[in-house]
């Protein structure tokens, strides 16, 4: 029994770490404008190359917002797995308190 809470522990801590890595690894380039598209509005008129950066980054903006809804959802379950990580540890504390106060279980 204190071997199957334990190794659930383990399980949940290690799923856990995963997926808090992933969100914050590098997966997913976040798109932003090119120094090619940059050097572009320079011969544009002021309002003209206004117009055209607020267009750009409009598009950037949809685009990585899925990146950003993925990393927040890996947060979320990463958080999820220590709670139960958490859940683990406190059933196996109870068990090893249980089994200090009357020994162990014959079989």
């Amino acid at each position: 029994m204190l071997t199957v809470f334990l190794a659930a522990l383990l399980f949940c801590l290690g799923m856990a770490g995963y997926l808090a890595n992933r969100a914050t690894a590098k997966l997913f380039t976040y798109r932003q404008p090119s120094p090619k598209q940059v050097l572009g509005r320079a011969g544009m008129s002021e309002a003209q190359a206004q117009w055209e950066r607020g267009v750009a980054l409009l598009d950037f903006v949809g685009k990585n917002t899925y990146f950003s809804a993925f990393k927040i959802h890996q947060v979320r379950v990463a958080g999820l797995w220590f709670r139960g990580a958490l859940a683990c540890f406190a059933a196996l504390a109870v068990l090893l308190v249980v089994y200090a106060a009357i020994g162990p279980i014959p079989a």
